[in-house]
């Protein structure tokens, strides 16, 4: 070893009596650095950056092979570590200026820099960065670029010695600090996760410490216990399991992608515009190497990503523009791991993209986002949202089938290659070409077409014509010719009464449009608004009474009619069913004529019936009754009644004969 390393000596001898060289002909031009050169080459280090140069010979690279074989090994021959070799070697090279070894240990500086930093001089002992000074075998060998120093001993990087977490605590810069995010790490206990032995190494992204003020998190609520779990999961949303360097990710055909983090949800990268972003977040100091892994400094923290969450950080970066769905989300204040929470289970969400919504109504699209339609725009919502974590692959084996959304509505579940498709009759079709965004509370899958709810795309007329049961309140309306009216008119509320109610009743054909103007509303008039009230005035100007019943007082009545089911939504308002005809009084025998108008002016007067004359509606039961949302669910049972006296016979077997004689009563009318 001491005759290799006398050799090497007398060899730099003649080079320095020789001809001035450059710094890469001294190295090349020497037997005992090849090694040296040779991983120079390998990661595109120019010889000629160094000022001074502390070059290792090949028994020194031995050595550091022999010490840290496992860690050596994946530096020296996997692609993801390139960078750690890279600093590895290039962290030899003093780039400041040029100086003898007699100048560095004289005692009038403590560091001098190279391209990553400052290397630390010791005067006593002598040494830089733990390279002793007697290490050097041939120093201050003069060239062209600067000095060249022969040394038998591998300069370790001090970071490349340390873990992530004991980096970012030491790590200051005049801008940045990182002790937030090294500090909420040792409080959840994974500080030996980030710092564990990974194949192929590991990606922290850290934000500096004023960026958890300016995302407005709580760091003092983080640190409790209660929020153990989260804060831990906080943590995990910002580890990749994968080197990924700047250079790799820019190296990419593609401008966008999906890694998975150790937590288990994506995370979206993308290099657009010439800057990387992990979830829309860009970054501000790239590429930190540790022993391990690295980490990239990005502009705010990241948060366990929801499906909400994904919606509203596509736009930024990606071409997948998912931001109108949560616009739906932000105006309905609707989150989606509350969703997920109050039902137990993980939820599938068929986002549409910009795209889909520029196809869609734009008078439908900017209505549902009024603050008046919240409702509305919160049924649109969860037509989106269905219950249950199902990728794309799984829903393309379900089909053919059905699959059903957190507002009740089911559709036909089809395929269209490897791509599954959501079929609303013939017309409205979507299909999913990309998605499985994996997030904490399900899975995020892309649609190129909406899909709308009745409460969207059925008015209060079309909800009450497509009911079997409210087919004479139909009739009714279609004879008076209002249904252009009921169909078109905006922010309507409409209260029907069922069949039943019309079958007791007779009136004279000119008072058919003021019957039916006695169940129209002006706005949006829902359960919990009219339970609130004590009348309301119908678009006739009369004003109704409101009285509410039951134990709890859970029964609203409103001119007598008892609402049984509230809060139909509907494109252009909402619809309740109710059990009588506002402002009609009733016989005491079921009528065995028809219901539609007659030529009697007047209608027949009788005793006023008890409440709920007409009983429950034929295929609804009080258990089945469904109060929307800010209703009160009924904890009593319904108004009393005797089914024997009010569902007789007689009822059931006029059906066919009152259809009969409304045909009759309408043309002897026009006749």
């Amino acid at each position: 070893m001491i005759l290799r390393f006398l050799l090497l000596h007398l060899s730099f001898i003649s080079l320095v009596n020789a001809a001035q060289q450059s710094n890469a002909e001294v190295l090349n031009n020497a037997e005992g650095l090849t090694k040296f050169v040779q991983l120079l080459d390998s990661v595109g280090v120019s010889p000629s950056l160094g000022k001074v140069i502390f070059a290792p010979v090949n028994e020194a690279w031995e050595a550091l092979a022999r010490e840290e074989p496992v860690l050596w090994e994946r530096y020296s021959t996997q692609p993801e570590f390139i960078i750690h070799l890279k600093h590895f070697v290039n962290y030899h090279f003093a780039v400041e200026e040029e100086l003898t070894t007699g100048q560095i240990w004289d005692g009038t500086r403590d560091v001098i820099r190279n391209e990553y930093g400052n290397m630390t001089i010791v005067q006593n002992p002598a040494s830089i960065d733990g390279l002793p000074r007697s290490a050097i075998s041939s120093a201050d060998i003069n060239t062209t670029d600067g000095m060249v120093n022969i040394v038998g001993q591998v300069i370790w990087p001090p970071y490349l010695r340390d873990g992530i977490v004991n980096q970012i605590f030491d790590d200051r810069s005049w801008k940045f600090a990182y002790t937030t995010m090294a500090n909420l790490i040792l409080h959840v206990g994974i500080e030996d996760a980030i710092d564990a032995d990974f194949p192929n190494g590991i990606t922290v992204l850290v934000p500096p410490n004023r960026r958890f003020n300016r995302g407005e998190l709580d760091i003092p609520k983080m640190l409790t216990v209660a929020e153990f779990e989260n804060t831990k999961d906080f943590i995990k949303c910002h580890m990749i399991k994968y080197i990924h360097t700047s250079q790799s990710l820019y190296g990419r055909e593609e401008e966008q992608g999906l890694f998975v983090t150790v937590l288990g949800t994506h995370i979206w990268w993308a290099t657009t515009e010439n800057q990387i972003r992990f979830q829309s977040e860009k970054t501000l100091i790239l590429d930190n190497p540790s022993r391990h892994g690295l980490f990239h400094v990005i502009d705010m923290p990241l948060k366990p990503p929801s499906i909400r969450h994904f919606t509203d950080l596509t736009w930024k970066s990606t071409d997948q523009d998912t931001s109108d769905c949560m616009k739906f989300f932000t105006n309905t204040n609707t989150y989606s791991m509350q969703l997920s929470m109050e039902r137990g289970e993980k939820l599938t969400m068929f986002c549409p993209t910009r795209e889909a919504f520029s196809a869609f109504n734009n008078l439908d699209f900017g209505r549902l986002l009024e603050p008046m339609w919240i409702r509305h725009a919160k049924e649109f919502l969860l037509n989106m949202i269905s219950i249950g974590k199902h990728s794309r692959a799984e829903l393309v084996a379900r089909a053919p089938s059905t699959i059903t959304f957190l507002n009740n509505k089911t559709y036909d579940l089809r395929r269209t290659g490897d791509a599954p498709r959501i079929k609303n009759g013939i017309n409205e079709q979507a299909r999913s070409w990309f998605g499985d965004l994996i997030a904490t509370d399900g899975f995020l899958h892309l649609t190129d077409r909406v899909i709308t709810p009745t409460a969207v795309s059925r008015s209060v007329y079309d909800q009450t014509a497509d009911d079997p049961n409210f087919q004479l309140v139909t009739e009714n309306i279609d004879y008076v010719d209002m249904q252009d009216f009921i169909d078109r008119d905006p922010v309507l509320t409409f209260m029907a009464p069922y069949d039943r109610a019309w079958w007791r009743i007779r009136f004279g054909a000119m008072e058919g449009v003021e019957i039916i103007k006695r169940h129209l509303f002006r706005g949006l008039e829902f359960c919990d608004v009219i339970a609130n009230k004590t009348s309301i005035v119908a678009v006739n100007g009369e004003s109704h009474k409101i009285e509410l019943h039951g134990a709890n007082e859970e029964h609203v009545y409103v001119a007598g009619a008892y609402i049984f089911k509230c809060d139909i939504l509907a494109r252009n308002g909402v619809l309740h069913h109710i059990d009588r005809v506002i402002g009609m009084e009733y016989p005491t025998v079921p009528p065995s004529s028809s219901p539609a108008p007659t030529k009697s002016p007047q209608p027949t007067v009788s005793m006023q019936p008890s409440r709920n004359p007409a009983g429950p509606p034929p295929t609804v039961s009080a258990a089945q009754i469904n109060y929307q949302t800010g209703y009160v669910r009924p904890t009593a049972d319904a108004p009393a009644f005797d089914p024997n006296r009010y569902t007789s016979g007689a009822v059931t077997k006029t059906s066919l004969a009152s259809s009969l004689l409304l045909m009759f009563a309408t043309a002897l009318y026009h006749f």
